[in-house]
């Protein structure tokens, strides 16, 4: 691994993002900073227009924002730019998660879980050698879905197994990994 790679693992609300930040802004050393965002900023969706928006008020201006809904890869690695960050901000690997389950059709169809585990298997090994690879630190965000019941619906089966799949495939290739509750990030790793 020749890049830093730290990752930022909590509950929805927990304070993760707001931590990402502060330890990015650190990794940066006063350089550049690239946002590498997942989350589609659907106006259909009110609740998600409000979470993207109090996302972008609280980056700095001058952190250059890459959108990367579904490619990776593509965000992570070097960009037409061709200016190059000292640090990467990748917010967050669930989001991207959803983004692939969408792609993978409808959950109702027969045959989903199967579609939804393909996507995220054809995806995901250029997600792990962008992060082997990065010439720079990468701090990633990711929610923690261990942790409460198992999903009653057969979606969110197939979402919490490849999500806790996907966070201990990162956390394994991590240098570092904190657990964020209440705004407040303890060392795991």
């Amino acid at each position: 691994m020749s890049a830093v790679v730290v990752l930022v693992i909590g509950g929805v609300r927990s304070g993760k993002s707001r931590f990402a930040q502060k330890l990015v802004t650190d990794l940066a050393q006063g350089g550049a900073v690239r946002f590498v965002a997942t989350a589609k900023d659907d106006p259909a969706d009110p609740s998600m227009t409000a979470r993207v928006t109090e996302h972008r008020r609280a980056r700095p201006a001058n952190w250059q924002t890459v959108e990367g809904p579904t490619d990776l890869a593509a965000a992570l690695g070097p960009h037409r730019s061709g200016a190059k960050p000292a640090a990467i901000l990748l917010d967050c690997l669930t989001l991207w998660l959803g983004n692939l389950l969408e792609e993978a059709g409808d959950p109702d169809r027969k045959g989903f879980a199967g579609r939804a585990r393909a996507t995220f298997e054809a995806a995901a090994p250029a997600l792990m050698a962008a992060l082997r690879t990065a010439e720079q630190p990468i701090v990633v965000v990711t929610n923690e879905v261990g942790q409460g019941v198992a999903p009653p619906t057969p979606l969110g089966n197939v979402f919490a197994d490849l999500q806790g799949e996907l966070n201990q495939a990162v956390a394994a290739e991590a240098r570092a990994v904190y657990h964020v509750v209440a705004g407040i990030g303890t060392k795991i790793k």
